[in-house]
């Protein structure tokens, strides 16, 4: 049987240029131009012009040192379906194992497979244009500094291999999860739970339209019950509401998160407020290693009591960051109930003054800090403002 090189003489000098184009020879070890850049091309391209299983075929991953004298790194090479925040999560990923990153290329290709998906083509993506059959993917060179105690790389084969396989789960069901947020604000408008604080319940529909319009990347969704076991308050994951990687597991019948609370703070789960913000107790694999936004929607039945909660994970994106206090939903009412707080005249000196201090605030801790709490650091930060002194502020986090 012919070898791929064979078959596809011309793919070799492609996947070569651009791989290793516009990379120094000092990173690579060897010149773009030189047969060695050619040899690991068509590496390369032996390894991976058949990706088995799965609908487009499954991802490739694989690692290895270089048996060369003076190598001081090892490679990561992996071949997928083009998706957004690949190359943020794979080197997030690599980093997090202590993997120092010498050099990240990721050329994108628009490949042909058949129904074994074996290569047939392979040409230069045209990013306006992806003709019929055709699948953008993604082929990554990644060296990592060796580990000169040990040339083993089972575990950063792995560990890629999950991360690759959580983007896929959030990309496939991006979607999906934004819809959610639009259904349940919907639900929330048309079906106002009794004995809601009104402004509560006005901005949390309106936080939820918010997030849906590029201001959060949603990465896990899921639905729970809210039961009693043993005269205790649990969280039930509700079978088939799983999206992104909060897809179904099937060894979980209650939420360990929210086992683990303290008694008073589950006892919240119960009290008629609409909104749950915090931060989830794990990092986020894909994008950035940044500890996942948690936003819970709480259910009610018709008598206004709390019956579950719908639960969405990701990470808020730079537009949560960069607006201003008074055009996000739940920030806007907090700065609003703050200055009545303290007294201040709507369009006054010190409102202004207010508003200023609190658009650079730290935004994640404005998301989650009460109302009461805030006004008594606004009131301190402020009156500290003309002088020449240094205070720390502590905020206890109930969850």
């Amino acid at each position: 049987m012919s070898s791929p090189r064979a078959l596809f003489p011309d793919l070799v000098p492609l996947i070569a240029q651009r791989l290793f184009r516009n990379q120094s020879s000092v990173d690579l070890g060897f010149e773009a131009s030189d047969p060695m850049a050619i040899e690991q091309a068509a590496d390369m391209l032996a390894w991976a012009h058949i990706r088995p299983n799965g609908v487009h075929g499954e991802t490739l991953v694989r690692a290895w040192t270089p048996d060369l004298p003076g190598v001081s790194y090892s490679v990561v090479e992996i071949v997928t379906d083009d998706m957004p925040f690949l190359v943020d999560s794979v080197t997030s990923e690599l980093t997090r194992e202590g993997r120092a990153i010498q050099l990240v290329a990721h050329p994108l290709f628009a490949v042909t497979r058949d129904a074994s998906h074996q290569l047939n083509a392979i040409h230069e993506l045209d990013v306006n244009e992806i003709k019929k059959g055709m699948t953008a993917e993604s082929w990554m060179r990644i060296h990592v500094e060796r580990d000169f105690i040990s040339d083993d790389l089972s575990e950063v084969v792995t560990g890629v291999g999950l991360v690759l396989a959580d983007v896929r789960k959030s990309v496939n069901d991006w979607n999906s999860m934004r819809t959610k947020a639009i259904d349940v604000s919907g639900d929330l408008r048309r079906m106002p739970p009794a004995g809601i604080d009104p402004v509560d319940l006005e901005e949390s529909i309106a936080l939820l339209e918010w997030l849906a319009q590029d201001s959060f990347t949603f990465i896990g969704y899921r639905e729970y019950d809210l039961v009693d076991v043993d005269g205790e308050d649990a969280l039930r994951p509700v079978h088939g509401t799983g999206l992104g990687v909060l897809r179904e597991s099937p060894n979980e019948d209650l939420s360990e998160s929210f086992a683990i609370l303290p008694r008073a703070v589950r006892a919240r789960a119960r009290e008629k407020t609409v909104l749950v913000l915090s931060k989830a107790n794990s990092r986020s694999t894909i994008h950035r290693p940044a500890y996942l936004d948690y936003i819970g929607i709480k259910k009610f039945d018709a008598q206004g009591n709390v019956v579950g909660e719908c639960r969405f994970l990701g990470l808020f994106t730079a537009r949560a960051y960069s607006d201003g206090v008074t055009d996000i939903p739940v920030l806007r009412a907090k700065y609003q109930e703050v200055e009545r707080n303290l007294d201040y005249v709507v369009g006054s000196h010190s409102a202004k003054d207010l508003e200023a201090f609190l658009d650079t605030y730290p935004r994640d801790e404005l998301f989650q800090i009460d109302v009461d709490n805030l006004t008594q650091i606004a009131k301190s930060v402020l009156y500290l403002q003309e002088r020449r002194q240094t205070k720390l502020y502590v905020r206890y986090d109930p969850y």
